[in-house]
Order: C-alpha cells, then sequence, then structure tokens
C-alpha cells in the first residue's frame, strides 16, 4: 500500500506518494528554506504558548524501535483498520493502518495493566 502525502501550497493541494517523496530528497528536492530557518534566533520565536518552565522539563524522547510480525486478521477487521486509518489519515494527517492496530494494542495493554494493578491493591 502507497501512502499518500499531502502538501497545501498556495491554497492548491498537491499529494505525493512516499516513493515520490524519496526520489525528490535523493535529488536534493526540498521545500524548507533552511537559510531562512538558520537565520532565525531562538530570541525571535514565539514560545508564548508554552509554560514557562517548558524548557526545563523538555527532553529528547526516541521511539523504541518496533519488532516486525507476522500475524493474521480477518478481511473484515483488516479493511476497517484500513478505512479508519484512511479517514483519520485525510482529518489529521495520522500515520497508516499498522499504526492504528499498534495504538488499540498499546492502549489494551495499559487499561490491562490498570486493571491489574487496581484489583491488586484492593486485596488485603
Amino acid at each position: 500500500m502507497t501512502q499518500q502525502h499531502t502538501e497545501v501550497n498556495n491554497e492548491q493541494i498537491v499529494s505525493y506518494t512516499s516513493q515520490q517523496l524519496r526520489d525528490m530528497y535523493a535529488r536534493g528536492e526540498n521545500l524548507t528554506d533552511w537559510a531562512k530557518v538558520d537565520s532565525i534566533r531562538n530570541e525571535d520565536i514565539d514560545d508564548s504558548d508554552l509554560p514557562e518552565d517548558f524548557w526545563e522539563n523538555a527532553r529528547v524522547i526516541t521511539p523504541k524501535r518496533k519488532t516486525q510480525i507476522s500475524f493474521r486478521v480477518d478481511k473484515e477487521l483488516l479493511a476497517w483498520f484500513k478505512q479508519a486509518a484512511a479517514t483519520e489519515n485525510k482529518a489529521s494527517g495520522a500515520k497508516g493502518y499498522q499504526s492504528m492496530m499498534h495504538q488499540v494494542l498499546v492502549s489494551y495493554r495499559q487499561q490491562t495493566e490498570r486493571l491489574h494493578h487496581k484489583n491488586n491493591s484492593k486485596q488485603p
């Protein structure tokens, strides 16, 4: 499945596939004006919407590497996740159906751990 990436440019929407973006990057085509970015001083950045202690508590978080696996799901469930992810992508630029499935599994694990912790804390 090829993911589409969308760019809004002068009131028109342009879509690129992941492969087209990789090819553009390989050719050195980059829409970021790095000279402009480099010319901006830290004190010129408006961060007034951040809490005063934001940078004191900020930390770099490196995402965990995921392990590639293979598992079987029925066609209807897969179709549902693909459709849900496609709808979500249009609304928010979110990632694909596999990332959505991962988030569902993470949420399930967190809820199970909370219930387990809650049940264990009630025991005398």
